[in-house]
């Protein structure tokens, strides 16, 4: 992308959509500018202009002199459960080995079936036809 478009997308952004997020930003240029722009290019234009901040949370791992650990994810104590031993599995006993069942094939009906009792109705025009 040239710079002179870079330039004039950031000062249009600048401009006019300071506060939108680079999604909603990029769909608004291409709405009412005709520019079409990436969300992630325009977030990089807007980071450069100082429009939009990377975020990342804040992580804290806090060892007491008791030996308790406290973890902190953005100002929050996080829950947890230490392990300490790995669990051992205990394995299934094998099933005993059954006699091979036959496979099923395609299913044949009797020949008094309903399927096969089928009688045309005599207003149909094929059966006329065979008469």
């Amino acid at each position: 992308m040239a710079k002179e478009l870079e330039d004039r997308i950031g000062e249009i952004v600048e401009r006019k959509y300071a506060d939108f997020k680079p999604s909603f930003a990029s769909e608004k240029l291409l709405e009412r500018h005709g520019i079409r722009v990436g969300r992630e290019k325009l977030r990089q234009i807007m980071i450069l202009k100082g429009l939009w901040r990377v975020r990342r949370g804040k992580k804290e791992v806090r060892e007491h002199f008791v030996g308790e650990i406290v973890l902190r994810f953005n100002g929050r104590n996080l829950k947890y459960r230490e392990i300490t031993e790995e669990k051992k599995r205990e394995r299934r006993k094998k099933k005993e080995a059954r006699e091979p069942t036959k496979k099923k094939g395609k299913y044949i009906p009797p020949p008094d079936h309903p399927w096969k009792r089928h009688t045309p109705s005599l207003h149909h025009n094929w059966y006329l036809e065979k008469i």
